[in-house]
């Protein structure tokens, strides 16, 4: 009899089991997204399809990821993280920093996630000689003969020559560092990167549409940006454009 007993509790533990990972896999596919990580897809889920938070408003879960995102960022080594606690800063000058980017990610409808990794690997952690000196913290090159918004050119200064991919490489440099922002929402918004993304929350097509529009000349590209936002948790900084001030 016991023996039978035991044998009908390993049959429950593995329905259970089976149940569990089939709701796993309904919350994975839900978004539908085509050819990308299993882990991007659920995040897109976990923070645009499904509520976690019942009974909070939108900007009550944006506030609440973003508390995540600071006490992960903060409770990492000083000395073994010393870029990413020099480019957040204190926690006021590392909020004043994420709301000029959501606000670029509103305007834009970029997600947050895509802006922090480029920026953070264009950038150097905002630290590189580009940034310093030209606000330039997308690596955006300059082209005399390509056209861009009037706004820009007049926030822009002289363009710097950096050896990239060539030795008389140039680059643009703003007056500030939102007008660098600003470009590059324009940039990556051209159909050049947008003809390869179905859906815009989804951070995975937007490294795969920046890989395919030859964002970046190193094939690593995107899987770098695919491990910033799973290190660092930038994913939690996303919002949602279609209920903002709800």
């Amino acid at each position: 009899m016991s023996k039978n007993l035991q044998n009908w509790q390993k049959l429950e533990v593995g329905v259970i089991v089976f149940v569990l990972a089939l709701i796993f896999l309904n919350v994975v596919t839900m978004c539908e997204a085509r050819g990308q990580p299993a882990m991007e897809r659920y995040q897109s889920c976990v923070l645009f399809e499904n509520d976690w938070y019942e009974g909070k408003t939108a900007a009550q879960k944006e506030i609440s990821n973003r508390e995540q995102f600071l006490d992960h960022i903060y409770a990492l080594d000083k000395n073994k993280y010393k870029a990413v606690h020099k480019m957040f800063g204190s926690r006021n000058e590392a909020n004043q920093l994420i709301n000029l980017i959501q606000r670029i990610s509103a305007e834009h409808r970029i997600p947050v996630s895509v802006i922090f990794s480029q920026l953070i690997i264009e950038s150097a952690w905002m630290d590189s000689r580009l940034f310093k000196k030209g606000n330039n913290g997308f690596c955006i090159k300059y082209y005399k003969s390509k056209p861009v918004p009037a706004y820009i050119k007049e926030a822009s200064g002289r363009p710097m020559n950096i050896h990239d991919d060539n030795p008389d490489d140039l680059f643009w440099t703003y007056d500030d560092f939102i007008t660098s922002l600003s470009h590059y929402g324009w940039f990556v918004n051209r159909d050049h990167y947008q003809k390869h993304i179905d859906d815009r929350y989804n951070f995975w097509e937007w490294t795969n549409a920046l890989r395919k529009g030859g964002y970046a000349t190193n094939k690593e590209y995107q899987q770098k940006m695919i491990r910033l936002n799973r290190k660092y948790k930038l994913y939690l900084l996303n919002i949602n454009w279609d209920t903002i001030g709800t």
